[in-house]
């Protein structure tokens, strides 16, 4: 997550969570349990990223000009929310990547011209995965909004998705079959062997630059033998893309880090200036909890795992 600073923290939502949306008030309670990166808005918890209690994880990225696209007037027969709250109800409410998709016609994310709460552009699109391995990007630039499956893995701020796999093909020589869109779920290769002859990898923070880096080096790693070496994978995948805390470069940097265990409800989070890495499960214990937990001050009940 790159931002101007830090304002999202591990936080935990409980079943039966009550919050009404900023734009026009209305209130939704939770059938799920979830845990995720986020903080507390105005009227409600909010999430960034996380997974719920059936492992489907559900984030928000930036996506430019998307709000040009977005629901303008209100309409009783739908579900409107502001577009940041999109991931947050859709991983409290549903348990697969299917059941959401599924729901998209019923729901629209809307500007804010008769919003009880004005929030801006708030240019947004999404991205949904669960442990059958399915990947999609979701981008709201049609209602209902308009799914991409994606099984390579990697998505990019910017705009046709697309264009910029095409981008690909000089860096990694793609496979008919995920050209063709006939590659299975939990495919750990979208590629052939073969690397010769190709283009090195562009350096540069642009996101373009970032999803060919990322695409390429979770291509070239092998398989991961359980969940603390995909962690691993992880993490050094991330390294590529972090953007440091350069004023003259920008004043946005890589706020945070995370990943979560679809399988085991695991979430990893890591800060800019931390010195170690906090996990939060999403275990029996935790389900039972009533309360929201907001983890910004208190990090006991996190385990704390050495970076060194």
């Amino acid at each position: 997550m790159d931002w101007h600073g830090l304002y999202a923290f591990p936080l935990f939502v409980p079943r039966g969570y009550k919050w009404s949306s900023v734009y026009d008030g209305k209130e939704y309670i939770n059938k799920y349990a979830a845990i995720g990166s986020g903080h507390d808005r105005k009227m409600h918890a909010d999430l960034s990223d996380g997974v719920n209690e059936f492992g489907l994880s559900v984030q928000k990225l930036t996506f430019a000009n998307a709000s040009r696209q977005y629901a303008k007037t209100r309409n009783e027969k739908k579900i409107q929310l502001a577009p940041f709250e999109f991931a947050f109800w859709a991983m409290t409410n549903f348990r697969s990547v299917q059941e959401l998709i599924e729901s998209l016609p019923s729901i629209e994310v809307i500007n804010d011209n008769e919003a009880l709460n004005k929030y801006g552009d708030a240019d947004l699109h999404y991205a949904a995965a669960d442990p059958s391995g399915r990947f999609v990007i979701i981008e709201p630039l049609s209602m209902p909004m308009r799914v991409i499956e994606n099984p390579l893995g990697v998505v990019t701020n910017a705009p046709n998705f697309k264009r910029e796999v095409n981008k690909l093909n000089d860096y990694m020589p793609l496979l008919p079959e995920y050209l063709n869109g006939q590659l299975s779920y939990n495919s750990q290769h979208v590629a052939s062997k073969d690397f010769s002859g190709k283009k090195q990898l562009p350096g540069g923070y642009t996101p373009s630059a970032r999803f060919i880096r990322a695409a390429y080096l979770k291509e070239r790693s092998d398989s991961a033998a359980d969940q603390e070496e995909q962690l691993v994978n992880a993490r050094n995948i991330l390294n590529s893309v972090t953007v440091p805390k350069m004023s003259s470069r920008s004043d946005t940097y890589t706020v945070y880090r995370s990943a979560v265990a679809l399988e085991t409800r695991t979430l990893y989070y890591e800060n800019y200036s931390a010195t170690g890495l906090f996990k939060l499960v999403l275990n029996d214990s935790l389900l039972e909890q009533s309360k929201e937990i907001f983890f910004k001050e208190d990090t006991s009940n996190f385990q704390t795992i050495s970076l060194n």
